[in-house]
């Protein structure tokens, strides 16, 4: 069972604030530290990681910077510089099985956190519950021309990190050559998909789509919107009208944040996950439509009742917009809503044929994107698993979000 602790952090010249961030996990309190100016309290909400650059001389010694992991009772942190060296000392309050400890500096006032590595003391893994905690920190080694005129740290669990970043929620897709396409006999078929032998890697992706809850951590005024006076901004429902770009730079900053690689799949993969093994079906539960409604949020009954919408799918899952993440049965691989709810980008380029350009990333801005997977307004010929959608990297509508890969 995941164990769950809180640090009140205190010390003689200042005391932690809890910022709601998602409204639980992180605790953060950061200090700014001027030059020869001492130091003031401050507090941030928002946080974007940029290797420091620019920097300036660290400011003068026993500043007390603090931070913290949450849950637990009260744990008391400090940070002098000794001898060219950062003393960090803790209390890990709460945590009767210990706790994977991590350090993090920004050097611009919150918006990006760097993790030191020239670190030494109870950081890392595995460190036991309990009172004194201390590790040291070089920073001249991680910060070789000095510290910006302006930083502040962080100590974070792992388990928070991954829970706050939904880093748990990551699935390893073990990467072997499948035939990309659909075959010659599927109905509807479209001239694009002709099949072809794709070879992948492994990789890992997300089991959800990624939320309104998770994205406004990102871009807190995003609006997913409404469609015909119906919320389609539920902190659980995916995120919508967001474009491939602001996908991607979502996925950068959450890079950023954690110091973990995230991007969008590629189209390839995109379709390796999907199908699950199910390299001959229209869809990963087989090729009947109405049973959909077990695994996929298409435009069924449910929306015909709400919006006398025709050419809907045969069966009602009483959604007729975007469903909460994870709400319907996973394919094989455990991923949900790979078909329908909403069009998912991937950072593939669109070509007529399979010719490499499947199986890789573009970056560019005027070029066509994929989108994959069919939406909550689609039928079940929209949401074929081999179906290829596309549009220009500036597109967003109500029904198109996305989710994200992890690269370890």
């Amino acid at each position: 069972m995941k164990q769950k602790f809180k640090a009140e952090l205190s010390s003689s010249s200042a005391r932690t604030k809890l910022i709601p961030l998602w409204d639980k996990f992180i605790l953060l309190t950061s200090f700014s530290c001027f030059f020869l100016a001492g130091c003031q309290s401050t507090s941030h909400e928002e946080t974007e990681i940029i290797h420091p650059a620019e920097v300036l001389t660290p400011p003068p010694a026993q500043q007390t910077i603090l931070a913290g992991p949450t849950g637990g009772k009260s744990a008391n942190t400090s940070i002098e510089l000794a001898n060219n060296l950062y003393y960090v000392r803790y209390d890990l309050l709460g945590a009767p099985f210990g706790a994977d400890i991590v350090f993090q500096v920004s050097s611009d006032n919150g918006r990006h956190w760097f993790q030191p590595t020239h670190v030494e003391g109870d950081i890392g893994k595995n460190i036991a519950g309990g009172a004194k905690k201390q590790f040291t920190w070089n920073y001249k080694l991680d910060f070789p021309n000095g510290l910006n005129s302006k930083f502040e740290i962080r100590i974070l669990t792992q388990s928070e990190i991954n829970e706050f970043y939904g880093i748990d929620d990551y699935l390893l897709i073990q990467g072997e050559c499948f035939l990309m396409g659909s075959p010659d006999y599927e109905d509807n078929r479209d001239g694009d998909e002709k099949q072809k032998e794709v070879c992948l890697k492994s990789f890992y992706m997300s089991k959800y789509e990624v939320t309104n809850q998770q994205f406004h951590q990102f871009k807190p005024i995003h609006n997913s919107s409404t469609f015909k006076n119906t919320s389609l901004n539920d902190d659980q429902q995916p995120v919508v009208n967001v474009s491939w770009q602001d996908a991607t730079n979502y996925a950068q900053w959450l890079t950023d944040r954690t110091g973990i690689r995230y991007r969008l799949p590629t189209e390839a993969e995109w379709e390796f996950a999907a199908r699950s093994g199910r390299y001959d079906d229209r869809w990963f539960w087989g090729n009947k439509a109405d049973t959909s409604c077990q695994y996929a949020n298409l435009k069924d009954i449910s929306t015909s009742r709400q919006w006398n919408w025709k050419n809907t799918v045969d069966c009602d899952d009483n959604n007729p917009t975007t469903s909460i993440v994870g709400q319907y049965n996973s394919n094989l691989y455990g991923l949900h809503d790979m078909i329908g709810n909403v069009w998912e980008w991937t950072c593939s380029d669109y070509n007529t044929e399979f010719n490499g350009f499947e199986n890789r990333c573009s970056a560019d801005k005027l070029s066509i994107k994929i989108m994959r997977g069919g939406s909550w307004k689609d039928s079940e010929t929209w949401a074929r698993t081999a179906l290829r959608s596309r549009s220009t990297s500036t597109h967003k509508d109500s029904k198109t979000g996305f989710r994200l890969v992890m690269v370890k």
